[in-house]
């Protein structure tokens, strides 16, 4: 939610600064990257250590901020 929020905050200032320059913009045209965003959260156990952290799921693997080890996950 909070990357959501980021890409509408930098897109509203995008759109004013492009239209502060006489190009034409628009709310779709310049959210349309939010699309690709589609982080899946949750608190996971490290597989070597057994650290719990928060990670994003919807990558293919994330390292342990404890023990830097690379936990991959299956799809």
């Amino acid at each position: 939610m909070k990357s959501l929020l980021l890409v509408k905050v930098m897109a509203l200032i995008i759109s004013e600064s492009i239209a502060a320059n006489s190009a034409t913009v628009t709310t779709t045209d310049t959210l349309a990257y939010n699309s690709s965003a589609c982080e899946q959260i949750m608190t996971i156990s490290c597989h070597d250590c057994h650290e719990n952290f928060d990670a994003d799921i919807s990558a293919s693997h994330v390292t342990c901020p404890h023990c830097g080890h690379s936990n991959e996950f299956d799809g």
